[in-house]
């Protein structure tokens, strides 16, 4: 009967313990689990972490892009003023010259002028007085 009993004990203390074991194995694949799950987690929260800063990235980019062709075409169009401006002083210059040179030539044909009708009055002068003195003789 003791042998009973204790065999019976034996075979009891082997369930439990296979039990345990079962429980035990049953904990680790629950935890490996708990475990994939996790990594597969990570995994999926850093490829997509690493999708929104490539987005972001290209966004920067794209935006970088933009700002230097803006600031190209506001280059262009400021250089295309400064050739305009030096284009219209240079036009300024110009008929200032023009008008300058129109003025002295005025000027020269004026005095050239004054000088003819100087020499035509002198002259006239000279004439009327040999006239003059043609006069005296032949009275």
């Amino acid at each position: 009967k003791l042998r009973q009993v204790n065999s019976a004990k034996e075979v009891l203390k082997r369930k439990e313990r296979e039990a345990e074991r079962a429980k035990a194995k049953e904990e680790e694949k629950r935890l490996l689990e708990e475990k994939r799950a996790r990594e597969e987690q990570l995994k999926k929260e850093r490829s997509e972490k690493q999708a929104q800063e490539q987005m972001e990235k290209a966004e920067r980019n794209r935006l970088k892009e933009e700002e230097k062709q803006m600031r190209a075409l506001i280059e262009k169009e400021q250089q295309n003023k400064r050739e305009k401006n030096k284009e219209a002083e240079k036009e300024k210059l110009r008929l200032e010259k023009l008008e300058r040179d129109t003025q002295r030539a005025a000027e020269r044909e004026r005095a050239r002028a004054e000088k003819e009708r100087e020499r035509e009055r002198t002259r006239l002068e000279r004439e009327q007085k040999l006239l003059d003195e043609r006069q005296a003789q032949l009275k």
